[in-house]
């Protein structure tokens, strides 16, 4: 029986979803050992050989490690001093009361180049951030797994085809 290139489709797409949950859940298992291997003995990379031939690798990705950087931030130091800045600035109240109370230190300062009374501009310094992991990246080479097998992809999918689809 001979399928047409709709039922070709259909059946392609049938297989492409349960091939696509299977390689998911072989995914997550090779990934969740890879990573177990990493964390005992450092292990970041896994190269698969098909009959010999590099055909894939998964590696660990990481992030990369942030100097430490300086941080300005604005802090309401002194809750008498800025009220009275306010009640002589009537426009910053009513701004002030649309704005974060967190924020309006740099937000004025940005709008008006004078820091209001009572509001600190602290500088500090984050602390670094060494490199993490932040998961694993599978890298296949198709051409590399169709050589191994010695077949093209087309003649890899024409020999899943059922009967004489081919």
């Amino acid at each position: 029986m001979a399928l047409s290139e709709y039922e070709e489709m259909v059946w392609l797409d049938a297989v492409i979803k349960e091939a696509s949950e299977r390689r998911d859940l072989l995914k997550g298992r090779c990934k969740d050992e890879l990573l177990e291997q990493y964390e005992a003995d450092g292990t970041t990379q896994k190269r698969s050989k098909l009959f010999g031939k590099d055909a894939s690798v998964l590696s660990v990705v990481f992030s990369k490690p942030k100097a430490p950087r300086e941080v300005v931030e604005f802090n309401l130091a002194d809750w008498d001093g800025f009220s009275e800045w306010l009640e002589a600035n009537p426009k910053a109240a009513a701004d002030y009361a649309f704005a974060k109370a967190e924020d309006f230190g740099e937000w004025w300062l940005r709008k008006t180049g004078e820091l209001p009374d009572g509001v600190a501009r602290v500088t500090h310094m984050t602390d670094p951030e060494p490199e993490r992991v932040t998961g694993v990246r599978l890298s296949v080479k198709p051409e590399k797994v169709f050589e191994a097998l010695g077949i093209s992809f087309e003649e890899g999918i024409r020999g899943m085809l059922p009967g004489d689809a081919v």
